[in-house]
Protein backbone atom coordinates (compact mmCIF):
# COMPACT_ATOMS: atom_id res chain seq x y z
CA UNK A 1 0.00 0.00 0.00
CA UNK A 2 2.79 1.95 0.92
CA UNK A 3 4.64 1.21 -2.37
CA UNK A 4 1.66 2.36 -4.43
CA UNK A 5 1.18 5.51 -2.77
CA UNK A 6 4.81 6.32 -3.47
CA UNK A 7 4.34 5.59 -6.91
CA UNK A 8 1.43 7.90 -7.37
CA UNK A 9 3.43 10.37 -5.74
CA UNK A 10 6.19 10.37 -7.65
CA UNK A 11 3.61 10.17 -10.97
CA UNK A 12 1.80 13.42 -9.79
CA UNK A 13 4.85 15.35 -9.20
CA UNK A 14 6.06 14.40 -12.54
CA UNK A 15 3.19 15.58 -14.30
CA UNK A 16 3.01 18.81 -12.45
CA UNK A 17 6.82 19.89 -13.54
CA UNK A 18 6.25 19.20 -17.11
CA UNK A 19 2.99 21.56 -17.12
CA UNK A 20 5.13 23.74 -15.17
CA UNK A 21 7.75 23.45 -17.69
CA UNK A 22 5.55 24.21 -20.53
CA UNK A 23 4.40 27.26 -19.83
CA UNK A 24 8.22 28.86 -19.54
CA UNK A 25 8.99 30.10 -22.88
CA UNK A 26 12.28 30.99 -24.06
CA UNK A 27 11.67 32.57 -27.05
CA UNK A 28 11.89 36.38 -27.47
CA UNK A 29 9.21 38.52 -27.39
CA UNK A 30 7.94 39.50 -30.69
CA UNK A 31 7.09 43.34 -31.21
CA UNK A 32 4.54 43.84 -34.25
CA UNK A 33 6.63 46.34 -36.78
CA UNK A 34 4.85 48.88 -38.25
CA UNK A 35 5.29 48.41 -42.49
CA UNK A 36 3.38 51.87 -43.17
CA UNK A 37 1.00 49.68 -45.87
CA UNK A 38 -1.47 50.98 -47.86
CA UNK A 39 -5.13 50.79 -46.67
CA UNK A 40 -6.35 49.37 -50.10
CA UNK A 41 -4.86 48.53 -54.08
CA UNK A 42 -5.34 49.80 -56.93
CA UNK A 43 -7.06 47.55 -59.09
CA UNK A 44 -6.71 48.92 -62.71
CA UNK A 45 -3.90 50.68 -64.54
CA UNK A 46 -3.45 54.26 -65.14
CA UNK A 47 -3.24 53.14 -68.97
CA UNK A 48 -3.90 50.21 -70.54
CA UNK A 49 -1.34 47.85 -71.47
CA UNK A 50 -2.18 48.15 -75.51
CA UNK A 51 -1.39 51.86 -75.26
CA UNK A 52 2.18 51.09 -73.49
CA UNK A 53 2.47 48.36 -76.14
CA UNK A 54 1.66 50.67 -78.66
CA UNK A 55 4.45 53.46 -77.03
CA UNK A 56 6.87 50.79 -76.94
CA UNK A 57 5.97 49.11 -80.76
CA UNK A 58 9.13 51.05 -82.44
CA UNK A 59 11.35 51.57 -79.33
CA UNK A 60 14.47 50.92 -81.82
CA UNK A 61 14.00 53.79 -83.33
CA UNK A 62 15.09 55.78 -79.98
CA UNK A 63 18.23 55.10 -81.35
CA UNK A 64 20.04 57.79 -83.78
CA UNK A 65 21.00 55.29 -86.40
CA UNK A 66 19.74 54.97 -90.10
CA UNK A 67 20.52 51.56 -90.36
CA UNK A 68 18.82 49.82 -87.50
CA UNK A 69 15.43 50.89 -89.32
CA UNK A 70 16.04 48.80 -92.60
CA UNK A 71 17.85 45.95 -90.39
CA UNK A 72 14.73 45.74 -88.49
CA UNK A 73 12.18 45.70 -91.93
CA UNK A 74 14.36 42.97 -93.43
CA UNK A 75 14.62 40.97 -90.21
CA UNK A 76 10.43 41.25 -89.98
CA UNK A 77 10.29 40.40 -93.46
CA UNK A 78 12.45 37.64 -94.06
CA UNK A 79 12.97 35.79 -91.07
CA UNK A 80 11.99 32.42 -90.89
CA UNK A 81 11.04 31.32 -87.71
CA UNK A 82 9.15 35.06 -87.05
CA UNK A 83 7.46 34.04 -90.54
CA UNK A 84 6.70 29.72 -89.11
CA UNK A 85 5.05 31.73 -86.38
CA UNK A 86 2.79 33.90 -88.25
CA UNK A 87 1.51 30.82 -89.95
CA UNK A 88 0.85 29.19 -86.88
CA UNK A 89 -0.90 32.01 -85.88
CA UNK A 90 -3.06 31.80 -88.75
CA UNK A 91 -3.72 28.36 -88.35
CA UNK A 92 -5.01 29.01 -84.84
CA UNK A 93 -7.31 31.84 -86.71
CA UNK A 94 -9.06 29.41 -88.33
CA UNK A 95 -9.03 26.54 -86.04
CA UNK A 96 -11.08 29.13 -83.91
CA UNK A 97 -13.48 29.93 -86.42
CA UNK A 98 -14.14 26.56 -87.47
CA UNK A 99 -14.88 25.29 -83.68
CA UNK A 100 -17.69 28.41 -83.96
CA UNK A 101 -19.26 26.62 -86.99
CA UNK A 102 -21.32 23.97 -84.29
CA UNK A 103 -23.31 27.54 -82.62
CA UNK A 104 -25.10 28.15 -86.14
CA UNK A 105 -27.74 26.30 -87.77
CA UNK A 106 -26.23 24.24 -90.56
CA UNK A 107 -28.00 24.23 -94.11
CA UNK A 108 -27.96 21.79 -97.17
CA UNK A 109 -29.76 21.60 -100.39
CA UNK A 110 -28.91 18.99 -103.29
CA UNK A 111 -30.47 19.22 -106.49
CA UNK A 112 -30.07 16.50 -109.57
CA UNK A 113 -32.22 15.32 -113.01
CA UNK A 114 -32.73 12.59 -114.68
CA UNK A 115 -34.29 11.93 -118.32
CA UNK A 116 -35.52 8.49 -119.21
CA UNK A 117 -36.56 6.94 -122.64
CA UNK A 118 -38.68 4.01 -123.58
CA UNK A 119 -40.83 2.53 -125.97
CA UNK A 120 -44.80 3.38 -125.10
CA UNK A 121 -47.63 2.94 -127.31
CA UNK A 122 -47.90 6.50 -128.48
CA UNK A 123 -44.21 5.53 -129.67
CA UNK A 124 -40.81 6.22 -128.08
CA UNK A 125 -40.74 8.85 -125.56
CA UNK A 126 -38.21 11.11 -123.23
CA UNK A 127 -39.57 11.80 -119.82
CA UNK A 128 -37.43 14.90 -118.13
CA UNK A 129 -37.28 14.76 -114.42
CA UNK A 130 -36.09 17.04 -111.25
CA UNK A 131 -35.50 16.58 -108.05
CA UNK A 132 -34.16 18.49 -104.99
CA UNK A 133 -34.10 18.96 -100.97
CA UNK A 134 -33.19 21.16 -98.67
CA UNK A 135 -31.79 20.53 -94.88
CA UNK A 136 -31.77 22.37 -92.13
CA UNK A 137 -30.36 21.57 -88.60
CA UNK A 138 -29.60 22.83 -85.59
CA UNK A 139 -27.90 21.34 -82.21
CA UNK A 140 -28.97 22.28 -79.03
CA UNK A 141 -25.79 23.08 -76.43
CA UNK A 142 -27.61 22.18 -73.76
CA UNK A 143 -24.20 21.70 -71.60
CA UNK A 144 -22.39 24.35 -73.19
CA UNK A 145 -19.97 21.92 -74.94
CA UNK A 146 -20.06 23.74 -78.14
CA UNK A 147 -20.02 27.11 -76.50
CA UNK A 148 -16.85 26.13 -74.27
CA UNK A 149 -15.19 24.58 -77.57
CA UNK A 150 -15.38 27.72 -79.26
CA UNK A 151 -14.00 29.63 -76.69
CA UNK A 152 -11.45 27.27 -76.09
CA UNK A 153 -10.03 28.25 -79.82
CA UNK A 154 -10.30 31.46 -79.02
CA UNK A 155 -8.44 31.10 -76.27
CA UNK A 156 -5.48 29.15 -78.31
CA UNK A 157 -5.96 31.92 -81.48
CA UNK A 158 -4.97 34.76 -78.73
CA UNK A 159 -2.34 32.63 -77.04
CA UNK A 160 -0.87 32.28 -81.01
CA UNK A 161 -1.08 35.95 -81.67
CA UNK A 162 0.94 36.63 -78.44
CA UNK A 163 3.31 33.97 -79.12
CA UNK A 164 3.89 35.88 -82.64
CA UNK A 165 4.00 39.41 -80.68
CA UNK A 166 6.86 37.90 -78.56
CA UNK A 167 8.29 36.35 -81.18
CA UNK A 168 8.52 39.79 -83.27
CA UNK A 169 9.85 41.40 -80.28
CA UNK A 170 12.03 39.05 -79.42
CA UNK A 171 13.63 39.17 -83.46
CA UNK A 172 13.65 42.42 -82.72
CA UNK A 173 15.64 42.77 -79.68
CA UNK A 174 18.23 39.74 -81.09
CA UNK A 175 18.51 42.24 -84.75
CA UNK A 176 19.85 45.41 -82.58
CA UNK A 177 22.11 43.75 -80.02
CA UNK A 178 23.93 42.01 -82.92
CA UNK A 179 23.81 45.34 -84.58
CA UNK A 180 25.69 47.11 -81.57
CA UNK A 181 28.19 44.05 -81.48
CA UNK A 182 28.79 44.35 -85.44
CA UNK A 183 29.84 47.89 -85.11
CA UNK A 184 31.95 47.48 -81.58
CA UNK A 185 33.20 44.68 -83.34
CA UNK A 186 34.53 46.68 -86.40
CA UNK A 187 35.22 49.58 -83.95
CA UNK A 188 37.87 47.16 -81.94
CA UNK A 189 39.67 46.35 -85.03
CA UNK A 190 39.91 49.33 -86.16
CA UNK A 191 41.80 50.66 -82.79
CA UNK A 192 43.97 47.43 -82.93
CA UNK A 193 45.05 48.14 -86.60
CA UNK A 194 45.95 51.89 -85.47
CA UNK A 195 47.63 50.61 -82.68
CA UNK A 196 49.43 47.77 -85.12
CA UNK A 197 50.46 50.79 -87.11
CA UNK A 198 51.98 52.42 -84.42
CA UNK A 199 54.19 49.60 -83.43
CA UNK A 200 55.38 49.62 -87.19
CA UNK A 201 56.37 53.17 -87.34
CA UNK A 202 57.87 52.58 -84.22
CA UNK A 203 59.82 49.70 -85.62
CA UNK A 204 61.04 51.70 -88.75
CA UNK A 205 62.28 54.21 -85.84
CA UNK A 206 64.57 51.83 -84.23
CA UNK A 207 65.65 50.42 -87.15
CA UNK A 208 67.19 53.96 -88.52
CA UNK A 209 68.02 53.97 -84.99
CA UNK A 210 70.24 50.81 -84.83
CA UNK A 211 71.68 52.22 -88.43
CA UNK A 212 73.14 55.06 -86.71
CA UNK A 213 74.40 53.68 -83.70
CA UNK A 214 72.45 54.69 -81.01
CA UNK A 215 69.98 51.20 -80.45
CA UNK A 216 70.95 48.21 -79.70
CA UNK A 217 69.63 45.45 -82.30
CA UNK A 218 67.83 43.62 -79.47
CA UNK A 219 65.46 46.22 -79.14
CA UNK A 220 64.86 46.10 -82.44
CA UNK A 221 64.50 42.41 -82.31
CA UNK A 222 62.27 42.80 -79.53
CA UNK A 223 59.99 45.50 -81.88
CA UNK A 224 59.96 43.30 -84.28
CA UNK A 225 58.48 39.93 -81.96
CA UNK A 226 56.00 42.37 -80.64
CA UNK A 227 54.62 42.91 -84.39
CA UNK A 228 54.26 39.17 -84.73
CA UNK A 229 52.55 38.68 -81.91
CA UNK A 230 50.09 41.53 -82.56
CA UNK A 231 49.01 40.55 -86.25
CA UNK A 232 48.34 36.77 -84.72
CA UNK A 233 46.06 38.25 -82.15
CA UNK A 234 44.51 40.77 -84.78
CA UNK A 235 42.88 37.49 -86.25
CA UNK A 236 41.15 37.22 -83.21
CA UNK A 237 39.48 40.20 -83.70
CA UNK A 238 39.00 39.52 -87.54
CA UNK A 239 36.84 36.41 -86.16
CA UNK A 240 34.64 38.64 -83.61
CA UNK A 241 33.53 40.80 -86.66
CA UNK A 242 33.03 37.69 -89.13
CA UNK A 243 31.18 35.86 -86.23
CA UNK A 244 28.65 39.33 -85.78
CA UNK A 245 28.35 39.88 -89.06
CA UNK A 246 27.26 36.18 -90.04
CA UNK A 247 24.74 36.09 -87.20
CA UNK A 248 22.97 39.34 -88.42
CA UNK A 249 22.88 37.84 -91.85
CA UNK A 250 21.16 34.87 -90.37
CA UNK A 251 18.89 36.93 -88.72
CA UNK A 252 17.97 38.71 -91.63
CA UNK A 253 17.95 35.23 -93.76
CA UNK A 254 20.14 36.49 -96.25
CA UNK A 255 23.64 34.87 -97.59
CA UNK A 256 25.40 38.57 -97.56
CA UNK A 257 24.44 42.09 -96.75
CA UNK A 258 23.26 44.53 -99.23
CA UNK A 259 25.95 46.98 -100.87
CA UNK A 260 24.48 49.78 -99.79
CA UNK A 261 23.50 49.04 -96.43
CA UNK A 262 27.22 47.76 -96.01
CA UNK A 263 27.76 51.44 -97.28
CA UNK A 264 25.93 52.78 -94.98
CA UNK A 265 27.16 50.75 -91.66
CA UNK A 266 30.79 51.87 -92.46
CA UNK A 267 29.39 55.48 -91.59
CA UNK A 268 27.75 54.60 -88.54
CA UNK A 269 29.43 54.54 -85.16
CA UNK A 270 28.68 52.90 -81.76
CA UNK A 271 28.86 56.52 -79.68
CA UNK A 272 27.02 58.54 -82.32
CA UNK A 273 23.82 55.93 -82.04
CA UNK A 274 23.40 55.65 -78.57
CA UNK A 275 20.97 57.62 -77.07
CA UNK A 276 22.11 60.29 -74.27
CA UNK A 277 20.76 59.10 -70.64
Amino acid sequence: MLLRYNYLTYLICMLSSFVLLGGCSLAPKYTQIDMNLPNSFATELEQPLSSHAENNRTWWRSFNSTVLPELQRMALANNHNFTAEGWVLAQAVSQARASRAALFPSLGASFGGERQGGETDKGYQVVDSISGTVQASYELDLFGANLNTARAGTQHALAGLNAWRSAGLTLESEVALTWFSLLAATENLNVYDSMLENAQAVLEYQEKREQLGAAQPLDVTRQRSAIQRMKAERIGYQIKLTEAKNALCQLLSVTSLPENLERAMAEEHLMDIIPPF
